[in-house]
């Protein structure tokens, strides 16, 4: 079960590392993550890349389906070795402990990539989420 489910989850990858389907079009489930707040911050440049999102509990999604570090080493090697320019981009919890941070930031590195994008979001971000998310409850 685990090796298929590596692969699946290896061939999204690619997919999305390919870009003949855009990587936030492969995302099947919502994860409950509040990214931080930066106030000067830059847009990553389009590229390649593994988005991995990590939970304030430390545990590791791509694409919806959960994986241990082991796990991410392998899919992150895969994908270095037909796209050596892929970056990981990091989706964390901004209350998630600096340890599960670096336990991804090595899972990735041992399987070659050494470049990370961390995501986070405006205030005006924050913002327009947080409005977001009142109209829909508003709705229940």
């Amino acid at each position: 079960m685990i090796r298929i489910r590596l692969h699946l989850c290896a061939a999204l990858a690619l997919v999305a590392v390919s870009g003949s389907v855009p990587a936030e079009d492969l995302v099947v489930t919502p994860l409950p993550i509040s990214p931080p707040t930066a106030t000067h911050c830059t847009v990553a440049k389009p590229g390649p890349r593994l988005t991995v999102v990590l939970t304030e509990d430390g545990t590791i999604f791509i694409h919806g389906t959960e994986f241990s570090a082991d796990q991410l080493t392998a899919i992150a090697s895969t994908i270095s070795k037909i796209e050596p320019d892929a970056k990981l981009f990091l989706r964390a919890d901004k209350t998630v402990a600096t340890d599960h941070v670096k336990r991804v930031i090595k899972a990735c590195g041992a399987g070659g990539m050494n470049t990370v994008i961390f995501g986070s979001l405006t205030d005006k971000d924050h913002e327009t989420l947080n409005a977001a998310k009142k109209a829909v409850d508003s709705t229940r």
